[in-house]
């Protein structure tokens, strides 16, 4: 839903990371760390603050 928003506040971005962060770190396999790859080059590419590390870290 966030990728069709016209503009992306940082807020709604911090809100995605922050659910990336919620995810148990048993079930964080390499199709979601794929996934949290893309999500912060989308972030970078907006012009956002993305975070330096993955949240499993």
């Amino acid at each position: 839903m966030l990728c069709s928003t016209e503009k992306v506040s940082q807020a709604q971005f911090d809100e995605l990371i922050r659910q990336f962060e919620a995810i148990d770190r048993n079930d964080a396999g390499s199709q979601l760390y794929d996934l949290w790859k893309h999500v912060v080059v989308w972030g970078e590419r907006l012009g956002l603050a993305v975070p330096a590390r993955k949240p499993w870290a």
